[in-house]
């Protein structure tokens, strides 16, 4: 099976001009911050277009039967996040490939209609790169679902933005009688098929037998 080509959306166009980067020279990680090679970028969060030279984040997504690069502002990227627990064991860390599990602090971030989850790990580390990089600060405060996480996390995790120690952020599940299982209900009787009724009969009744007197032919045609 052939290699997964990469393509650079908005590159594309710039390539024209002998202005690109080659596949060659592209970041391995799924998301980085690059300057724009010239004013034809289009951020895909907010429509509106990303300067010559302007800072812009990049987004690995698959789509259109190939890997392609999705752009758009720090700003918006940033201002993207929804943020809550895991409810299941299913999710996979965007960045890592990791298993999240359920209860396990993480993070969405969107590239137009492009969305990902990161781990708590994973996305302050893609958090400070952009914020580096891009020269952007999080506001946190428009984060959806940050009111809603558990007493103390969110301070954990604004002073771990920072450059705090990393901490585990995980959902507290306070131990408890284990919910009673439903009791199971008696099961429908079968319907019988007609073929496999058997009829009950009784005892079949005897015949009686009967002397039957045989008069000679001659006797009949003289009386007759």
């Amino acid at each position: 099976m052939g290699e997964i080509k990469v393509v650079d959306i908005e590159e594309d166009e710039e390539e024209q001009d002998g202005n690109a980067d080659t596949n060659a020279e592209a970041p391995e990680a799924r998301l980085f911050v690059k300057e724009a090679k010239s004013a034809r970028s289009t951020c895909r969060t907010c429509g509106e277009f990303i300067p010559r030279g302007g800072k812009r984040v990049g987004m690995r997504v698959y789509a259109g039967g190939r890997t392609v690069t999705v752009w758009c502002h720090p700003r918006c990227w940033l201002d993207s996040c929804e943020i809550g627990y895991a409810d299941s064991n299913r999710g996979k860390c965007f960045a890592a490939r990791e298993k999240i599990c359920k209860g396990d602090l993480r993070l969405r971030f969107a590239v137009g209609c492009h969305q990902a989850y990161w781990s708590a790990k994973e996305a302050v580390r893609e958090v400070r790169d952009v914020q580096t990089q891009g020269g952007e600060l999080p506001d946190t405060a428009k984060w959806a679902g940050i009111e809603a996480l558990e007493p103390g996390h969110r301070q954990q995790l604004e002073a771990w933005l920072v450059g705090g120690p990393p901490v585990t952020l995980k959902r507290h599940v306070a131990d408890g009688p284990k919910p009673a299982k439903r009791a199971k209900t008696a099961a429908k009787p079968k319907p019988v098929a007609a073929e496999d009724i058997e009829i009950s009969r009784g005892p079949t009744p005897a015949v009686s037998q009967v002397s039957v007197q045989r008069r000679p032919v001659a006797e009949l045609s003289d009386s007759d």
